[in-house]
């Protein structure tokens, strides 16, 4: 079981890995600019290049760019302008003026970064055994105290809480009822490697960062599982657990109480704790 176990925790970190990289790659191209005021009925791609050839001396001919639109941002903040370029010699030439851009339009320029990656930067800031932390052309790097640098998102999944297995008893259950909690950064788009790499469990725990009432029900359902039993806080955290449809009511009514599973999960593998679920569940399948 603990075999199938860390096969399956391995597969999701490789699906989130390839899923993230394939999706940093689309956005290569891709530069943001912050800060920009934004007026009404506003002409962005002829306003904002021309800024840059007046005032840098920096000239991008509009074929170049594919597209150029605001996406959404902060509340009380000019939304970010987003602008995909045709050739990436194009990007380049933009971001090596960017300094001069950043200080004559008072706007600040960017990578285009997935959320997995920007999270991953914002965790090796703070980690206390990485002494810097950048981006560049796709890929996220860090340097340690050693000044060696490291490039391996693979190796930083676990400080981004990607997708964390949480340990697991030595034995198998011998009541045969199946229970995985996992931390998820951003459910929905997760949804379709949990259905298809934890549809074998019988409950299913789900800690997300932020799942708010705008998220319904049925969008976050699983394939074969009842709707999920939500305990949003209007804050980071909660757990969202699913169930199969062969539990019945004073199981799912057990599950349901909030004493129940709203517990941080322990941090030590203390057998105490096990024999402790180990009752929990036996009850469960009484």
């Amino acid at each position: 079981m603990g075999e199938i176990v860390d096969e399956n925790n391995k597969k999701s970190t490789e699906s989130v890995w390839l899923g993230n990289w394939n999706e940093q790659y689309s956005r290569k191209k891709n530069v943001k600019i912050y800060h920009l005021p934004e007026n009404r009925n506003e002409d962005l791609p002829h306003s904002l290049l021309n800024k840059p050839k007046n005032q840098v001396k920096l000239d991008i001919n509009p074929s170049e760019v594919v597209a150029m639109h605001r996406i959404p941002g902060k509340e009380g903040s000019p939304r970010p302008v987003l602008i995909k370029f045709l050739r990436m010699d194009t990007k380049i030439s933009l971001l090596r003026k960017k300094k001069a851009i950043n200080d004559a339009l008072k706007v600040r320029i960017g990578d285009d970064i997935t959320k997995l990656n920007q999270g991953l930067l914002n965790r090796l800031y703070q980690h206390d055994n990485v002494i810097s932390s950048w981006y560049f052309n796709g890929h996220v790097y860090g340097s340690d105290e050693e000044g060696t640098r490291h490039r391996s998102i693979i190796q930083f999944l676990l400080l981004v809480a990607g997708i964390e297995q949480n340990p697991g008893p030595d034995q198998s259950n011998k009541k045969n009822l199946k229970i995985v909690h996992n931390n998820v950064c951003s459910l929905l788009p997760k949804l379709d490697l949990i259905n298809n790499e934890l549809h074998e469990y019988d409950i299913i725990c789900i800690s997300e960062s932020h799942l708010d009432k705008s998220i319904t029900d049925d969008q976050i359902k699983l394939n074969g599982f009842h709707k999920p039993i939500r305990l949003d806080r209007n804050r980071h955290g909660g757990v969202r657990p699913n169930d199969k449809p062969f539990m019945n009511n004073l199981i799912r009514n057990k599950i349901r109480h909030r004493n129940r599973i709203h517990h941080k999960a322990k941090t030590s593998n203390n057998p105490d704790h096990w024999k402790n679920l180990e009752k929990f569940v036996m009850k469960l399948s009484v």
